[in-house]
């Protein structure tokens, strides 16, 4: 019994250590100034902007500004919806609409 703790220790203790070794080797991305690196790909699925406007300074939206972003989203979404599809009738002369490519609608 002793010795398969002590072959589950060194096991446990070795996973610990490969998966520690290229964590130590990482290095923050930094500007000239020294401040770290923010460029890349951002995930905007959030109504929290990263750069605040003038009207939004506070560290958070309250609970009231929030709903009404949510309400003002929702009544945008629905005016859309109420829209007129565009391009939905087919022309009696069975003539497609070919652009310079030669792709129908381009």
């Amino acid at each position: 019994m002793t010795r398969q703790y002590l072959y589950t220790a060194v096991i446990l203790l070795g996973i610990v250590v490969v998966s520690i070794v290229p964590v130590i080797g990482q290095e923050v991305p930094r500007i000239s100034s020294g401040k770290p690196d923010l460029q890349g790909v951002w995930d905007f699925r959030t109504i929290t902007p990263m750069e605040r406007p003038e009207d939004q300074a506070e560290e958070f939206l309250s609970d009231e500004e929030a709903a009404n972003l949510d309400q003002a989203a929702i009544e945008r979404e629905a005016s859309l919806a109420t829209r007129p599809a565009r391009r939905t009738e087919v022309d009696p002369s069975g003539n497609v609409d070919r652009g310079v490519d030669g792709a129908p609608g381009s």
